[in-house]
């Protein structure tokens, strides 16, 4: 009579057996993302050592569209960027990856006689960026305790009057005033709220043959208009030009 055998001593063997795969795969897992790691990084070296590579290096920097400001103050202003390198492996100089929005801004915040400026990759044979400018017309004159200066045609105060190469103004009229509607200084704004209806109102009059010298603020709520020949007109900024020049000339009819 065979007899029954039974399997109570298997299973240890069996546990060791799986043990030792798990063992092995993680053995596995762990030498595959080392040399992922290491390749990786060799990459990153090549790539940062590539960027070095003297063919793709910024060689020149043309400016464009600049017509008072020089070609060297705006370049230097890129290059001074280009060479701030900071604690990274790459090259900022690279035709491929150079920093041109932080061109951009740089120029901007360095003259605010700067209304636009485009950065773009002119040629890379002859290893040359371009920077495209657009300047501030002057439009108006603001003066305060501090002097004169010449204002854009949204009231942005970019630069001293007297300046070399100032340019000419486009309009006569003089804006004064102080705070809060006022200005302070270069990078300030003239009549932030009411600059654009102000000068409308001046050019209104000015349609009804009354010439207008000098715009000055008066206080938050009201400004006054000198003419050529002396007269002042009271008028509140939150006025529409069209009832400010209405109700003038209704105050003429009434005088006359």
């Amino acid at each position: 009579m065979g007899g029954v055998r039974y399997g109570w001593g298997s299973g240890g063997g069996s546990r060791a057996s799986d043990e030792r795969l798990r063992s092995r795969r993680k053995r596995v897992r762990l030498w595959t993302s080392g040399a992922g790691a290491v390749t990786g990084l060799m990459a990153m070296v090549g790539l940062a050592w590539g960027s070095y590579y003297p063919t793709l290096q910024i060689a020149s920097v043309n400016v464009e569209g600049n017509q008072i400001l020089s070609h060297q103050s705006v370049a230097s202003v890129a290059e001074s960027v280009i060479a701030d390198g900071g604690p990274i492996p790459f090259s900022r100089s690279n035709l491929l990856i150079y920093p041109e929005r932080e061109i951009e801004r740089a120029v901007l915040e360095e003259f605010p006689r700067i209304l636009t400026a485009r950065v773009s990759l002119e040629s890379l044979s002859d290893q040359t960026i371009r920077i495209a400018v657009a300047e501030r017309a002057p439009y108006v004159r603001f003066c305060d305790a501090s002097g004169c200066f010449l204002v854009d045609e949204t009231g942005f105060i970019f630069a001293r009057e007297g300046e070399v190469g100032g340019g000419a103004l486009v309009r006569d009229e003089v804006f004064e005033g102080g705070i809060p509607y006022g200005a302070e200084g270069i990078g300030g704004l003239v009549l932030p709220e009411f600059f654009s209806s102000t000068l409308e109102t001046v050019r209104s009059l000015e349609r009804e043959g009354v010439n207008v010298v000098k715009v000055t603020t008066a206080n938050e709520q009201d400004f006054n208009m000198t003419t050529t020949d002396g007269a002042r007109i009271i008028a509140r900024f939150r006025d529409e030009p069209a009832l400010i020049v209405e109700n003038f000339k209704s105050a003429m009819r009434s005088e006359a």
